[in-house]
This record gives C-alpha cells, structure tokens and sequence, in this order.
C-alpha cells in the first residue's frame, strides 16, 4: 500500500510540475473553426514614476490593507467591490462615484512612513494591445502605486460604497451580511 501510495504522490508532483511549466507569452491555440489563434497569456504591468493625469487616469483600485475590501472606480463614476477573489461582491452602476473628486483627494497624498498601517492605491492607465488583432489579452498596463498611511481619505470613498453596497450586492443578501459582519467594509483606523 505504502509503495502505491509513493507513485501516486509522483504522478501527482510530475502533473503538478507539467501544469506549472512556464508558458510563452503567445501560444497558437485550435479554435473551434480549426484554425490558429495566437493568444497572449501575459499582462505586463508597467510601473509608472508619478501619478498619472486626470486625463490619463482610467481606473482608481484602493486596497486598504489585509483582509479588506478592494474597491475599484471607473472614469464614469462605475466601480466594483470585493472582498479578496469572492465571487460575490457589489457592481456600481455610472456616476455612483465621483471619479475627479476621487482622484483629486488621493493623488496628493503623501507615500507612508515603514512604521504605520497602509493602503494601496493604484492610479491605471488603459491597457495596451497588441496590434495583431488575432490576440486578444492585453500585452500591458501602466500604474502607478501608492503606499499611503493616510485612512480618512480612504474611509470616506468607502463610506460611499457601503451605503450603495446592498442595493448593487450581486450575490445572497445574507452572504452580504456575513461577510460585513466579519470584514467591515469601511476600514478601521
């Protein structure tokens, strides 16, 4: 029993090592039709010395430190918000935030000292594509990220997200409720 055992737990390592064999950035890949599509598997992610314009500026992401909730804002006031990679979370129609207001109030903030609590927040230009049209994945995104102490600017975007939260929730309400009930959504000092 103990030798079939091993060759399962080698099958098992030689699977696992096949699966996570680095992969190109473009694969062909048979489509339904037959024919060859090249796919990129990679998004390069440029990181970007200032923060980007107003007008440059696709995407706002905050994440206010472990478990919490990240929130992303769009520049047409839409957003989203979930709790790490949860299925459920709450989908903001346009104009639900106000993208220039945002902007404004968190660009200038100042990066963190090492000795306090964090937020991430992330400052996204659109992506690029490549210019073959048969690939479909983005080849790269530009960003800036910003480490910053400062919570109140922070917990009062948030603010807004819960007060809409249940109103755009896109699961169970009482999943809502659970997982609110563990994880505030407006974070803590």
């Amino acid at each position: 029993m103990k030798n079939v055992m091993s060759r399962v737990v080698i099958i098992l390592i030689v699977i696992c090592l096949g699966c996570a064999a680095p992969k190109t950035p473009q694969d062909n890949v048979q489509n339904t039709s037959g024919s060859q599509t090249k796919v990129s598997r990679t998004t390069d992610l440029i990181r970007l010395e200032k923060v980007p314009s107003l007008s440059d500026c696709e995407s706002i992401e905050i994440n206010p430190g472990r478990y919490a909730w990240t929130l992303n804002i769009f520049k047409d006031g839409s957003g989203y918000l979930r709790l790490g990679n949860s299925i459920y979370g709450a989908n903001y129609p346009a104009a639900t935030f106000n993208f220039t207001e945002i902007y404004h109030s968190l660009a200038g903030l100042k990066p963190k000292d090492n000795q306090s609590k964090w937020n991430i927040i992330e400052f996204k230009l659109p992506y690029e594509y490549y210019s073959d049209p048969t690939i479909k994945w983005p080849r790269s995104q530009s960003l800036y990220v910003l480490l910053t102490a400062d919570i109140q600017k922070v917990q009062e975007i948030y603010k807004t997200a819960d007060t809409y939260c249940k109103q755009y929730w896109n699961g169970p309400p009482d999943k809502m409720q659970e997982l609110c009930e563990r994880y505030p959504i407006v974070p803590s000092e």
